[in-house]
């Protein structure tokens, strides 16, 4: 979603607003939690670090591709008895996205 800009001035006869940048938002991501999986592990390091960037590339079953930094928000776990343990991420996407 882009933001919206104040253009009003003294000659405006009511607000008047421009386009902003965009702003790609957030990516929340449903997973299975593995300890050893080095996409988790650098999710995990990215929240402990206070949020640096870093390249995401994510790969769907089609072969379709996306691309972006970001840095991980949250990480969360939930399970249960006789339950695989799941989790998800959230990631905040700075910058532009590119399609592949």
């Amino acid at each position: 979603q882009a933001s919206d800009i104040d253009a009003t001035d003294l000659d405006s006869l009511a607000m008047e607003y421009r386009m902003g940048l965009q702003d790609n938002g957030q990516l929340t991501l449903g997973l299975q939690i593995n300890d050893t999986d080095v996409g988790q592990l650098a999710l995990r390091a990215s929240m402990a670090a206070g949020g640096p960037t870093s390249a995401i590339l994510i790969t769907f079953k089609n072969g379709k591709t996306r691309s972006f930094r970001a840095y991980c928000k949250q990480f969360s776990e939930q399970g249960g008895v006789n339950q695989i343990i799941e989790g998800s991420a959230v990631l905040r996407i700075s910058g532009s996205v590119t399609r592949g």
